[in-house]
């Protein structure tokens, strides 16, 4: 973190709080002195400060007063904000996804979709992914923790459908649909969590069988070329990739230079039809979500595209 803080104390802590080279933190002497460091830490970034020291018995005071003022004015007890990068975020304490799950009725369709994918490690809202109906909108996960990369999604998927009505409010052309492209291999603890999300929300989600995957690759390429020919009012559409790895069919294909009969014409690979998917899909509100395991599956030519397109996130929150 760039902007770090330090009392008083042992020259191990100085070295954890600030960096290795800096262990100024444990010269200080007086009570609330302090040391303000917007440089990662590093020696010249060290300005020294004073903060207003009270005794215990002042202090406390302060706080008790401070606490019969709120509850009088019926003011909520305000929750401490603590940065701990090592747990994982918990979706509950989410209050703008909450505020929308427990809104008594549905809200009016967004013109964009927020995706909240963690907590923030600053003072801020959630971690989001915007999805707006332009081109680049799609999301890449990449990381080897297969449980905080379901989780994500999940929440992502979760969050989105909670800023949508369902179709039967709306009508079948509107509202959003989703497209479940599970990887998990089937001894996975992951398997199937995804396929969940189906009998969770009131919205339509079909989880594709491996068989079924060049056919719906197929169908929603189809789909994307139709409303770039006649863009007018259409469900807004989310492909869902989880474990791109094991999805060889989406990769580029070995026989993508080789020859068919005479005058058979030679069907599109479904890679190809994958690219043009993630390429011009976001104009026309059909989006992707893709969680990666790793840098080195992404550099094959077939999905190099994806990482053109797409915003990344990398996160253990």
């Amino acid at each position: 973190m760039a902007v770090r803080i330090a009392l008083q104390c042992s020259e191990s802590d100085a070295h954890l709080i600030l960096s290795e080279d800096n262990s100024a933190a444990r010269l200080l002497t007086r009570p609330g002195e302090a040391i303000y460091n917007d440089a990662n830490g590093m020696v010249e970034g060290n300005n020294f400060f004073q903060v207003v020291w009270l005794p215990d018995e002042r202090r406390e005071a302060y706080l008790r007063t401070i606490k019969a003022l709120a509850r009088e004015r019926n003011r909520p007890p305000a929750s401490q904000i603590v940065f701990e990068g090592n747990l994982p975020a918990v979706a509950a304490k989410n209050h703008l996804l909450a505020r929308l799950l427990q809104a008594p009725a549905w809200p009016e369709a967004p013109k964009s979709d927020f995706s909240w994918l963690g907590e923030a490690i600053a003072i801020k809202d959630p971690t989001a992914a915007v999805f707006r109906p332009q081109s680049g909108s799609n999301l890449l996960i990449v990381g080897q923790n297969d449980v905080a990369a379901i989780g994500m999604i999940s929440t992502a998927v979760i969050s989105i459908a909670a800023q949508h009505p369902p179709a039967d409010h709306l009508g079948a052309s509107q509202g959003v649909r989703f497209y479940l492209f599970d990887g998990s291999p089937a001894d996975s603890r992951n398997a199937g969590v995804l396929g969940r999300l189906d009998g969770i929300l009131p919205h339509a989600v079909k989880e594709v069988a491996w068989r079924d995957l060049s056919t719906v690759i197929t169908e929603l390429a189809a789909e994307v070329e139709r409303r770039q020919k006649d863009p007018g009012e259409a469900a807004t559409l989310y492909l869902i990739v989880y474990d791109l790895q094991r999805f060889r069919d989406l990769r580029k294909g070995e026989d993508d230079f080789g020859f068919s009969r005479y005058g058979e014409e030679k069907a599109t690979p479904p890679s190809k039809l994958f690219v043009n998917i993630l390429r011009e899909g976001p104009a026309v509100g059909v989006h992707t979500i893709v969680w990666c395991d790793s840098l080195n599956n992404l550099t094959e030519p077939s999905i190099a595209s994806l990482c053109e397109s797409s915003r990344s996130a990398c996160s253990s929150r």
